[in-house]
């Protein structure tokens, strides 16, 4: 799970004291489906080919529930975290929910 570190200020009583905590963050991440913009999808960054998978099929833009796409890393963030994935489909395999055409 991806998380950022927040400096906080804890209450105990009438006392504060400063106190690390850390934030799980949401990013955006653009799918391109044959390198044309499809949606951006806001998650949990990790584990962003499974849920590109997922999508495609359960959206129905995958025709066939046993292809499994090609799917590459296009950019990151300065941070590291993964901003643009694009999955090469072939025309045979693009199913009903995708209007991209």
């Amino acid at each position: 799970m991806a998380t950022r570190s927040y400096q906080g200020i804890k209450f105990e009583g009438d006392k504060t004291r400063p106190t690390d905590d850390a934030l799980t963050i949401e990013e955006a991440l653009q799918i391109n489906i044959n390198r044309q913009a499809f949606t951006v999808s806001m998650r949990t960054p990790g584990n962003d080919e499974a849920l590109v998978r997922g999508l495609l099929h359960s959206e129905g833009v995958v025709n066939d529930i046993h292809f499994s796409p090609s799917i590459k890393v296009q950019e990151k963030n300065d941070e590291g975290v993964v901003s643009i994935i694009n999955v090469e489909l072939p025309d045979g395999k693009l199913g009903e929910g995708y209007s991209n055409s």
